[in-house]
């Protein structure tokens, strides 16, 4: 045979050889190969089983070059251009190798990428490839050495002249060069199996011409059978398609006749697949839609997506793997589509099998389809004419030519009466003319007239009729209505839409009556003016208008209150038209006019002579415009006479204009907003009152002292000279002086106090402070008070308890007064204990007395300045409990009272932790 060029790699020199290796290759080795090769070509040309024969080759070639591995790699199918791939097709091994033949790593390889890229220009060019693995390049040589070859010699399979793969031999004993006899036998080989490839592909297409002709011919002469239903032919076609195929299942679906779902009309298959008549697949289902919208066929080689309820499993079931899909298409329009599955990908000869039938199954679909669709299009009208509630009648001015069972049933008469009779016979005479003039007309719009029964009765119906040519013959066809229901439901609409109305009435009354509430509750919620008119502005937006100004008015000057627009991207242009406004309107302009006369203004149409006359500038006017005001009403704000402000609304909605009950609604506000306005007012005065007189207070006791104390000073001066034990009445006199300095001392200091309360400048001075030593000192300087009134102060206190950062002075104050309040309600022989206990790392401390207690509706009140439970208590001015309780609060803590009467008291205040405190 001829030889081309070898390519190989490193030394052309033999190695040495390895203990136990056998002699090198000769001459008696290529005439082995040889022999091999021609009971191999014999075998093929003998039987039609190629794998048998390639086996049988394979191993003759071992055997003769005493090779570790025979094998034969086909290419892989591919796109034009696409890279060439091959996979493994047959092998033999010598005892003891490990075969590679159906491991991934001989699957889809890509010589050009994995280093074996001048394997593909040798086998290309029809020349083989000898080597040593050694002299490989990365990363073929570690590929090659992962699997123990050590030398390696490979011939291309030309098939028609195409390389359709290569045959290779492999050495894992040694580094053995193979020389050019035994690669020229191997090539002998080679050419036997391309031969051998090419009569087997000769005679694979003349199977499937074969197949495809004997296919055709019996969907063809399935397909033009008359009398079976669609059904029917497509279960045989599907049965042909399964005996000429052989696939495993082939399912087949319709479009159903409203185009919007794909119907499984039929299966068939070798093996049974459950669920073969499941419901109608939408056909927005993915897979059936996209092998209905694919242009071609549809292939799956290793999964088939979900196709029906339940496919997944019973493909699992029945290893069913593979498989292709056909859309079936007639002029564009898709009529069904062709699934055929298998547990082996479909050859191409079954796939052009298939494709050879699609367009006569789907011209099969399409012509079944166009006659049931006759056939329902004529049994529907016929059931349609029969079945409507309309009476249809087909005259000639002179007599009823046809007339469906309605209008038997509608006038009574029986369908052999009505074709003998006149078709004006059914209405009564008073409507013949009106009748015979639209037909006159050749009117086809309906119109009422009535209708008569054949018992006399008369009743309403509704006739429209159109004229038609039959057999040169003018006719009319008209259809009768019986609107006798229509006028009772229209009597009743009517009656409806009064008691709607009705409603629509009540609901509006209601929502004012809410709205009244609303701003009722708003106005009331506070007596800070601003925020409540600015409440109520936003109450009135949409309720009762677009947009509202709220002013108030005090010594002739006006000041905006609230500025509010019910559209975000007008609020700055109502900012900027108000601003405009000047502090004091001119006496004679329209608005100011009437409001300062105490009357509603009212603009039901803000055209523009309006908006000229009510603004102020050409500014004013300007913004006027943006904002569309259409219609307007000013309501001034008043009280006993007096102008408190006003209130502008304007509506910017066309169907919403001012009239007499949106005035009323809007005067009612005006008028809560007054007396809400008065309130604040009052209530403001009232404080201002209550500062002044504390301000005075806080001015008298601090001028006072100064007298007061030159009072103490003298007489301790004075008793300093008598001395101390001096009983004399001058004496006592002055150690009386000296106690009523002493007791206005304190009550001036409470007064001191309490302002400071009330400014918020009472000053802490924060030490630390053990909560044990606070008592015992409260304890030291109380004790001789409830000594002297024949009652036991006693210390009743938690261990352990966290040093405070607080006021020693200010807490022993605290613990002072709730004391002295104690002992002016407890009455000898009774008990005052003094306590703390650990709270949160702070402490709750605690008086507890057995005295005559608190009545419950006192208790929210002991706190309040200058409150006393009698009133005609002389030994304080009611300072003590509420200067107990701004101490505490300045510490960050809270104080309360727990009481019943007959039972005594316990007053408890709370100090926190200085984190706390602080916060």
């Amino acid at each position: 045979m001829p030889q081309t060029s070898t390519v190989t790699t490193g030394s052309s020199e033999q190695p040495d050889r390895e203990p136990g290796f056998p002699d090198p290759p000769d001459h008696a080795t290529s005439h082995r190969i040889l022999q091999a090769v021609v009971r191999s070509a014999s075998a093929f040309l003998n039987s039609g089983d190629l794998n048998q024969s390639l086996n049988t080759l394979l191993e003759g070639i071992g055997e003769a070059t005493r090779a570790s591995r025979v094998y034969v790699f086909e290419n892989d199918s591919r796109d034009p251009g696409a890279p060439v791939t091959s996979t493994q097709y047959a092998e033999w091994c010598a005892p003891g190798v490990m075969p590679e033949i159906g491991s991934h790593t001989v699957k889809n390889i890509s010589l050009e990428t994995s280093g074996f890229g001048r394997w593909v220009e040798a086998f290309t060019a029809g020349s083989p490839f000898v080597a040593l693995t050694a002299d490989l390049p990365e990363p073929a040589r570690t590929r090659i050495l992962a699997i123990g070859v050590l030398s390696i010699a490979a011939v291309p399979v030309i098939v028609d002249g195409e390389y359709w793969g290569f045959m290779g031999v492999d050495n894992c004993v040694s580094n053995r060069l193979w020389t050019d006899v035994e690669v020229d036998a191997l090539s002998a080989g080679a050419a036997v199996l391309g031969a051998a490839v090419r009569r087997r592909r000769f005679e694979e297409q003349l199977r499937t011409a074969t197949m495809q002709a004997q296919l055709a011919a019996d969907i063809g002469e399935l397909v033009t059978r008359e009398g079976e239903s669609l059904q029917e032919m497509l279960d045989q076609c599907s049965a042909a398609i399964v005996r000429h195929l052989q696939p495993d299942v082939v399912r087949i679906w319709t479009v159903s006749e409203n185009l919007d779902c794909l119907v499984a009309c039929t299966a068939a298959g070798v093996r049974t697949i459950q669920n073969a008549d499941s419901p109608d697949m939408p056909l927005v289902s993915p897979a059936l839609m996209n092998i209905a919208a694919a242009p071609g066929p549809t292939f799956w080689n290793d999964g088939i997506p979900h196709l029906w309820p339940g496919s997944d499993a019973e493909f699992e079931g029945a290893g069913v793997r593979a498989g292709v899909a056909f859309p079936l298409v007639t002029n564009g329009r898709v009529n069904g589509v062709i699934v055929l599955l298998g547990r082996q990908t479909p050859d191409a000869g079954t796939v052009d099998a298939l494709n050879s039938v699609t367009d006569e199954l789907a011209l099969a679909i399409e012509r079944h389809h166009a006659r049931g669709a006759a056939t329902r299009a004529e049994l529907r009208y016929r059931r349609l004419v029969e079945a409507t509630v309309e009476g249809i009648v087909i005259h000639d001015g002179v007599r009823v030519i046809d007339a469906n069972p309605s209008f038997s049933v509608m006038i009574g008469y029986s369908m052999e009466e009505i074709l003998a009779m006149n078709p004006f016979a059914f209405i009564p005479e008073e409507y013949h003319p009106s009748v015979r003039a639209r037909i006159a007309a050749q009117s086809n719009e309906p119109y009422e007239v009535e209708g008569q029964h054949k018992d006399g009765r008369r009743f309403p119906v509704e006739l429209k009729g159109t004229e038609f040519i039959d057999s040169g013959r003018m006719l009319r066809v008209a259809s009768i209505r019986d609107i006798s229901d229509r006028k009772k439901f229209e009597q009743t609409t009517n009656q409806l839409l009064l008691e709607q109305q009705a409603r629509i009435i009540a609901e509006h009354t209601r929502a004012q009556a809410q709205f009244l509430a609303d701003a009722s509750r708003v106005l009331g919620s506070s007596l800070d003016t601003t925020t409540t008119l600015t409440q109520l502005a936003h109450l009135a937006i949409p309720a009762l208008a677009d947009y509202c100004v709220v002013s108030t008015l005090d010594e002739g000057t006006a000041r905006r209150v609230a500025v509010v627009h019910g559209d975000p991207q007008l609020q700055p242009v109502l900012q900027a038209a108000v601003a405009t406004w000047p502090d004091t309107f001119p006496d004679d302009h329209p608005i100011f006019s009437v409001l300062m006369q105490g009357r509603t203004y009212v603009q039901p149409v803000m055209d523009e002579a309006a908006i000229i006359s009510v603004a102020v500038s050409e500014e004013h006017r300007e913004y006027l415009r943006i904002m569309g005001a259409r219609s307007l009403i000013a309501v001034p704000i008043m009280n006993g006479g007096v102008i408190l402000g006003s209130i502008i609304l304007s509506s910017t909605t066309p169907d919403r204009t001012y009239g007499p009950e949106e005035i009323a609604l809007a005067e009612e506000v005006a008028a809560r907003a007054a007396l809400a306005l008065q309130s604040a007012r009052s209530y403001h005065s009232a404080q201002a009152a209550t500062r002044a007189r504390d301000e005075m207070l806080a001015v008298v006791a601090h001028d006072l002292r100064n007298p007061l104390n030159t009072i103490f000073m003298g007489s301790e001066l004075a008793l300093d000279v008598l001395g101390s034990e001096d009983t004399s009445l001058p004496g006592k006199q002055l150690r009386t002086i000296r106690r009523s300095a002493e007791h206005m001392n304190r009550l001036i200091q409470d007064l001191l106090d309490a302002s400071r309360i009330d400014s918020g400048n009472l000053a802490l001075e924060r030490t630390s402070l053990p909560p044990a030593e606070l008592l015992r000192e409260a304890c030291e300087m109380l004790g001789p008070l409830a000594s002297h009134a024949s009652i036991a102060l006693v210390i009743e206190s938690d261990p352990d308890l966290p040093v405070l950062q607080a006021d020693k002075g200010r807490l022993l104050q605290v613990l002072s007064n709730l004391v002295g309040n104690a002992l002016k309600f407890t009455p000898g022989g009774g008990r005052i204990a003094i306590g703390a206990a650990g709270l949160d790392g702070g402490v709750t401390f605690r008086v507890t007395d057995t005295g005559s207690g608190i009545p419950q509706e006192q208790l929210t009140q002991i706190f309040g300045r200058f409150w006393q439970a009698r009133r005609a208590d002389r030994r304080g001015i009611g300072l003590g409990l509420a200067i107990a309780s701004g101490i505490v609060e300045a510490h960050g803590g809270r104080i309360w009272v727990e009481s019943r009467v007959g039972e005594g008291s316990t007053f408890f205040f709370t100090v926190p932790a200085v984190d706390q405190s602080l916060s």
